[in-house]
Order: C-alpha cells, then sequence, then structure tokens
C-alpha cells in the first residue's frame, strides 16, 4: 500500500495540519524567491538612476576587480591603520571644518604610540634585511649603482603625498625615491606599481619605513562611473581615508597639483583601461557618462586642494607641470621640505632618466568628435566648469598666500580634445 498523509476525519477542524504545512512552504518560497527577485529589482532601479552609462560586461569585470585579492590586501591595510590611530575609522564629520592646529590631531591621538616608536630626529639607519632596488641597474653613465631602500623601522612620520587621480603621483613617487633613495608607501596595493618596481606599495603606511605615502583623500572612490555612489561599502571607505589624512597624517604632506583638464582626462583613461601610462582611447565627448565624470571630478579636483590648505599647518605644494619643466628646482624644494641631504651626482642621474616607467604618454589617441553646435557648446559648458573650479582653487591658493595656478583649457596638453579641434 502506498503511504498516505494522514487524513483527519469526524473533526470539527479538518486539514489543519496539511494547511500548516502549505503555510510554512509558502513562507520559505516568499522569503527565499519572492522577496529577494523585488528587492534585487528595487536596487537595480535606484543603481541604474544613479550611475553613469556601462555596459554589463564592464560593471560585471569592475565587481571583479574590487573583490579581488589587490582589494582584500588594501582591506587589511585599513584595518591595520585603525589598530594603530586606535579609533574606528569607518565614522565621519564634516571635514571642511578649519582646525587650529591639525598636527595635534595626530599626537593627540598617537601620544603613546609616538613615545614608544618614532624618536624625533632619528638619524637615517637603512633596513639592509630587506628589497633593495636598483633604478638604473643598465645605465653605462655611472648611476647603475645608486639603490633605493626601505629605512628601518619607525624613522618616519606618516608624510602624505596627496594628489587628484591623474595627477601623476606613481611618476613623483619614482622621483622622490630616485632622489632620495627610500622608497615610498601607498595606501592601496596596486600589484602593477609594485611590479614596476615602486617597492613600497605593499607597505604598511605607519612603520616608518617609507618616505613618503601615496593617498587620494577622498577623490578616487564614488566617482568611477561603473560604481554606485549610494553603495554603503564604498561610502564607508571614503570616510576611512578622510580619517586617515586628519588622524595619520594630520593634513601634513605633498600636495601635487595637475591641471586638472589633463588630470581628468588621465583618470578617466586608468579607469577604463587600468593602464598608468595613461595610453587608451580617449571619451565620446558629447557622452553624458564623459560630460557627468568631467562635472563630479572637477569639483573634487578644486575640493581637495581646498580641503588641504585650509587644514594643514605643514604643506608642500608642487605642480605637476613645474616639475616637467624644472624637475631639478622642485626637487630640491622636496628634498628641503623632507629633511634629506642633496647628492649632485645623483640628482644628476635622476635628471638623465628623468621619465622612468611612469610619465605618462598619450599618443594612441583617437579624436571622436563630430563638431556641430550642440557638440561645441556641450564642450564649453564643462569647459567653463573646470575653469569655475581652477578659480575657486586660485582664490584659496591666493588667501594663504600659496602660488596661484596658472591654469586653462589653452595650456592644456589635450586642449585639442576639449576644443574639439580634430575629427
Amino acid at each position: 500500500m502506498w503511504p498516505i498523509p494522514i487524513q483527519i476525519v469526524g473533526t470539527k477542524r479538518p486539514g489543519h495540519f496539511t494547511f500548516l504545512i502549505l503555510y510554512v512552504v509558502s513562507v520559505i518560497f516568499l522569503f527565499n524567491f519572492i522577496l529577494p527577485v523585488l528587492l534585487s529589482t528595487k536596487r537595480q532601479k535606484i543603481f541604474n538612476n544613479f550611475i553613469f552609462p556601462a555596459t554589463q560586461e564592464e560593471f560585471k569585470e569592475e565587481r571583479i576587480h574590487h573583490k579581488s585579492e589587490q582589494a582584500q590586501a588594501q582591506a587589511l591595510k585599513l584595518i591595520e591603520i585603525k589598530k594603530v590611530v586606535g579609533i574606528s575609522l569607518s565614522t565621519e564629520k564634516n571635514d571642511s571644518t578649519r582646525r587650529s592646529n591639525p598636527t595635534k590631531i595626530w599626537s593627540r591621538r598617537q601620544e603613546n604610540h609616538l613615545r614608544n616608536h618614532w624618536i624625533p630626529d632619528m638619524k637615517l639607519i637603512l633596513d639592509e634585511s630587506k628589497e633593495i632596488l636598483f633604478p638604473w641597474i643598465n645605465s653605462l653613465d655611472g648611476c647603475q649603482n645608486f639603490s633605493v631602500h626601505f629605512a628601518k623601522k619607525y624613522t618616519f612620520q606618516p608624510i602624505a603625498l596627496v594628489s587628484y587621480p591623474g595627477s601623476g603621483n606613481s611618476w613623483v613617487r619614482y622621483l622622490i625615491e630616485s632622489i632620495t633613495g627610500i622608497f615610498t608607501g601607498s595606501l592601496f596595493n596596486d600589484q602593477s606599481l609594485y611590479n614596476a618596481g615602486l617597492r613600497g606599495e605593499m607597505n604598511s603606511i605607519t612603520n616608518g619605513q617609507t618616505i613618503v605615502q601615496k593617498t587620494y583623500h577622498d577623490t578616487a572612490i564614488g566617482q568611477n562611473p561603473l560604481i554606485g555612489q549610494n553603495d554603503q561599502k564604498f561610502i564607508s571607505k571614503l570616510k576611512s581615508f578622510v580619517k586617515i589624512s586628519q588622524l595619520v597624517f594630520g593634513y601634513r604632506g605633498i600636495l601635487l597639483i595637475r591641471n586638472p583638464y589633463d588630470a581628468l582626462l588621465s583618470y578617466w583613461n586608468y579607469l577604463k583601461s587600468k593602464d598608468h601610462n595613461g595610453q587608451t582611447l580617449q571619451p565620446n565627448i558629447s557622452s553624458v557618462e564623459w560630460k557627468q565624470f568631467v562635472i563630479v571630478g572637477s569639483r573634487k579636483w578644486s575640493s581637495l586642494i581646498r580641503t588641504w590648505i585650509e587644514n594643514s599647518q605643514n604643506l608642500l605644494i608642487v605642480q605637476y607641470e613645474r616639475l616637467q619643466s624644472n624637475s631639478t628646482k622642485e626637487l630640491v624644494k622636496i628634498l628641503n621640505y623632507l629633511n634629506q641631504p642633496l647628492d649632485k651626482v645623483r640628482l644628476d642621474c635622476v635628471n638623465k632618466n628623468s621619465e622612468g616607467p611612469f610619465y605618462p604618454h598619450f599618443n594612441n589617441y583617437y579624436y571622436p568628435c563630430k563638431i556641430n553646435n550642440i557638440t561645441l557648446k556641450s564642450q564649453q559648458d564643462l569647459i567653463d566648469i573646470i575653469q569655475l573650479h581652477i578659480n575657486d582653487s586660485n582664490d584659496i591658493l591666493r588667501q594663504y598666500n600659496f602660488p596661484i595656478l596658472n591654469y586653462n583649457v589653452q595650456n592644456s596638453q589635450h586642449r585639442d580634445i576639449y576644443l574639439c579641434l580634430k575629427n
């Protein structure tokens, strides 16, 4: 005989057991199938309204990138910094307020840590047990014996090398390492930069072995057109980077500034290609994606300058273009700021090998510019927006007695793109 369900006969409430089973099954089906689909659809609608246009393949690729080992290593680095700072990095107050002495932020939070580790004016001792790099080993002009080392632990307090993405941060790191002989660090864990020679990329920024440390403050996260800016995970990471600027760096460091017309395009290229040398196709200048990118990016470029100038009492400003045109003068300024001696022979070698592996080359451009009244008006609107942020930055520079920025679209390296001069 086939087994059949128990049937209750002659009772006042027939089928209660069956109804109970159906109810449980319905609840399980609702929570496991129906609700996830509805929530996913709602999230997707919100996301589509927020991000810039992108293909599914691009978005999938970007999600995989941020779940990679590199992203996990960066998360571990943030956890390590959190332990040193001694407070949570996940909360943030408005960082635009003026502080009477920002350097006290670091010393107040880190008084015991400084007493136990960093020694004021400690003599530079190199850590010979760690990796050594010879940047010009194949040189035949007497530069092959110069090397780059890690310093002994807790030799240096953290000093930021802060910039908007696309401003030549990696190239300047190469120059600083070449002229000082000491590796630079980074908040990020970019394996490609490590492989290219920036061996401090994976090093902790708080152990004092690197002379400066790369950061983008809050300008990189949330601007990528392939990632939703309402994503709480990325918003939390953004706040962590701002907190690090306040509590680890104390807004001390080198502020690297590049013409925003060039920096924006360079950052766009990196987002599209993940290539640090900038060789890729530039955007379709009439696309909504490019316009939104410029609007958000130029505002962040200006905000970074204002935030660091207003909050820092120990800041060196270096203009990318001046470093290109007169590297000797700018490198001497950097050495003085970092309290490092000048080796004239080494400086001569740096000048001979100034480009290195990170100097940007823009020689593979295609110009999909269809000239018409709408295109020209749209481009002029973007130029006006960028110029407005340049003027705003000059106001704050002038207020704090820094040299102003002589930036405009005409002296940009990519004026042809912005002015739609080629077809």
